[in-house]
């Protein structure tokens, strides 16, 4: 009796362990597996909820990210789809809080959103939205009055207050200012951008162009991508990246001549081993300069294996096998770079600055994503919506899709996207005999002005909802809609189908090689035209390209044409940047419209036709 109740009691006590281990190995791998899905913990720490904001005054914004069993890998700003910030976290980091300064442009409504991701990849985002008020600024002189000085004097700097012998009011004195009668910025030495001093025409100013009379690109200082292979004044650092191109100079001075007590010249030769030791040369050369130098490479024609091409001296004035090749697109080829694995600047070889860890020319202090090469004008931080290939997924809409939902433009006042359309209907300024009202494009006689229903030769007035429908004749007064469907949209869910035809585009510039890449809605991409370069005549390209698509009667056409082109075909391919629209019905007109690019360095012309 006794060895049977013993034998049940250590039955039952091995059961109790088994379960226990059961237990434990089951809340531990609930805890391994849950930390690989769980979401990092996020609040929004500045500024408060309701906090009025004023236009052109800085705000901190600071936001916290945490992990409970997951540490947090990084936390990411955006400003109305735009990453505006970014911080990487510390390796063991589980909390990580972000602090970024914001200062708003435009008053209006805007979406602050905080992104963050933990360790295994798991994502979480959360939103405010702001209200920014427009600052008051009594002499318009772009200082809200709280920081002005003199508030009722405009004067841009200076802390707000005139300062003696400055004609046009901008901030720099009379005797430093290139353009004394027309107000600009302090480091456009006071030009406004329209009266810059650019005899080539490439958007450099000339005292910043290294090849002022060659057409070039900025990230080349001026010069065209030749310019990475000539060496005008024979120094041994190229024009592009030479600060003083047309005087011989030593490197560690930017090519710029350098007094020193035993180089009268400057040119970094010493007197003694100098053969012109009065006058700046070439170290190839003696220290005297090469006058026999056909392409300008620095390296005189007996002593050049390519005397009609433009070389490098390690290569006896030739180009190597592959000299184009650039592996960290910074604009530098690889053999000329000498951090090839890390974006730099031209004038820095290729190398990015001490202090600046992602090399896109933003000291790390004042760049909010130090980690990651963006633009001056979008803080330092790339434009995560961008897109110029498939290979290249759209990170924060492929995140949070709710984040890049897309309305009416003029419902959702973006009319910012409509440069030289102050209507946004499509027909520009210059041609709209109707600038301030929406109206049908090119192609009505009405040259951009609301219907003419009554046949008076006048447009009809009024149009309260303004989509180009007198009310009068509008079934749908309050409503934008489509001039075929008697001013009304579509029924909610019912299927519209669409017919977009693209005729042309036109650049600023002529590009001998030019393409573009389109899409609608959520489609994939397609390349105009699927090979080689669209047919141009000057600046203007034909396209001819017609897609239909099948849309909710509600839902507005979402367009988007991202476009490239070489100048020439030894130049490098440049980004032009895109042209986004959503399209409500008041746009299926069917009229030919024109819209230009964000960066208004392309135009597109098409039309949207109900079938």
């Amino acid at each position: 009796m006794r060895s049977q109740k013993g034998c049940l009691l250590t039955a039952s006590i091995l059961v109790l362990i088994l379960l226990g281990v059961g237990v434990c190995a089951g809340i531990f791998l609930w805890q391994r597996g849950g930390a690989g899905n769980e979401q990092p913990v996020l609040r929004i720490m500045q500024p408060a909820p309701n906090t009025p904001l004023s236009s052109h005054v800085t705000v901190s914004v600071q936001a916290a990210a945490e992990g409970r069993r997951s540490l947090i890998r990084w936390l990411r700003f955006y400003v109305d789809d735009r990453l505006a910030g970014e911080q990487m976290a510390s390796p063991h980091q589980a909390q990580l809080i972000g602090t970024w300064n914001w200062t708003p442009q435009t008053p209006g409504q805007h979406t602050l959103a905080f992104v963050a991701a933990n360790e295994q990849g798991s994502t979480n985002m959360v939103t405010l939205s702001v209200t920014v008020l427009p600052a008051a600024d009594r002499d318009a002189d772009g200082i809200p009055d709280a920081q002005d000085a003199c508030p009722d004097q405009p004067a841009p700097a200076n802390q707000g207050c005139p300062i003696p012998n400055d004609a046009d009011n901008d901030g720099l004195p009379d005797d430093q200012d290139a353009c004394p009668q027309a107000a600009g910025a302090a480091e456009d030495r006071g030009c406004p951008p329209e009266s810059l001093p650019d005899q080539d025409g490439d958007g450099v100013a000339d005292w910043q162009d290294h090849c002022p009379s060659q057409a070039g690109g900025p990230e080349w200082n001026g010069c065209p991508q030749q310019g990475l292979l000539t060496d005008r004044d024979a120094d041994g650092l190229v024009d592009a990246a030479d600060d003083c191109p047309d005087q011989a100079g030593p490197p560690e001075n930017g090519g710029c001549p350098l007094q020193q007590t035993n180089d009268r010249d400057g040119d970094g030769i010493a007197d003694g081993q100098d053969a012109c030791s009065d006058q700046g040369g070439s170290p190839q050369n003696s220290g005297c300069p090469v006058t026999d130098d056909r392409d300008q490479d620095g390296i005189p024609d007996a002593q050049d294996g390519c005397p009609e091409q433009p070389g490098w001296p390690q290569f006896n004035g030739c180009l190597p096998e592959g000299w184009n090749s650039d592996a960290d697109n910074d604009g530098v080829p690889d053999f000329l770079d000498r951090c090839d694995s890390q974006s730099g600047p031209a004038e820095n070889l290729g190398c990015p600055y001490s202090g600046d860890a992602d090399g896109d020319s933003i000291a790390d202090g004042q760049d909010n994503c130090p980690e990651r090469e963006g633009p001056r004008w979008n803080g330092g931080c790339p434009d995560e919506r961008l897109l110029v290939h498939e290979e290249r997924p759209n990170i924060i809409c492929t995140l949070f899709p709710d984040l890049c939902t897309y309305g009416d433009i003029e419902q959702s006042g973006r009319v910012d996207l409509c440069p030289q359309d102050t209507d946004c209907d499509g027909v520009l300024d210059r041609a709209d005999d109707c600038p301030d009202r929406f109206g049908l494009g090119y192609g009505s006689t009405l040259r951009g002005c609301p219907s003419d229903w009554n046949g008076n030769g006048q447009a009809d007035e009024p149009d309260g909802d303004g989509d180009g429908t007198p009310n009068q004749m509008d079934s749908c007064p309050q409503q934008r809609g489509a001039e075929e469907n008697s001013g009304c949209s579509w029924p909610a869910g019912q299927s519209v189908e669409l017919i977009i035809e693209l005729y042309g585009l036109m650049t600023n510039t002529a590009f001998q090689n030019f393409y573009c890449y389109a899409r609608l809605q959520d489609s994939g991409w397609m390349r105009l035209p699927q090979n080689g370069s669209l047919s141009q005549s000057g600046q203007v390209y034909s396209v001819n390209e017609q897609v239909a698509i099948t849309v909710r009667g509600e839902q507005p056409l979402h367009l988007e044409i991202r476009c490239e082109g070489q100048i020439d075909p030894l130049s490098l391919v440049q980004d032009l940047g895109r042209l986004e629209r959503s399209h409500g019905a008041q746009y299926w007109h069917c009229n030919e419209m024109e819209f230009w690019s964000e960066s208004q360095s392309f135009l597109a012309a098409y039309r949207i036709c109900v079938r």
